[in-house]
């Protein structure tokens, strides 16, 4: 989970990996999470975004970082990946009413 991940989002996916299934949400726990947050979506992302340009300018945006209990790893395929996904992130543009 990368630091401009929204922290709500990232408790959830943490919830989601806990290494006992049962200990994991169930899929009503998952959609009450999400239904919880959808009126602040545009603001979630709007500062996820705004941290995520923080941590490139600063260099310590990683967007290869590993589970920590993870088994298996991937690499990229071809350096110009990490570009691709700036220009995609960058794309995403979110209305709110202050906006």
């Amino acid at each position: 989970i990368t630091e401009d991940t929204p922290q709500c989002w990232a408790i959830l996916m943490q919830k989601c990996w806990h290494s006992v299934p049962l200990e994991r949400p169930s899929i009503n726990e998952i959609h009450s999470e999400i239904n919880s947050s959808y009126w602040n979506v545009d603001k979630i992302f709007i500062e996820a975004e705004n941290k995520r340009k923080e941590l490139l300018k600063s260099g310590r945006f990683n967007a290869k970082l590993m589970h920590p209990h993870q088994k298996t790893h991937s690499k990229l395929l071809n350096p110009t990946i990490d570009l691709m996904l700036s220009s995609l992130y960058r794309s995403f543009r979110f209305s709110t009413p202050d906006s």
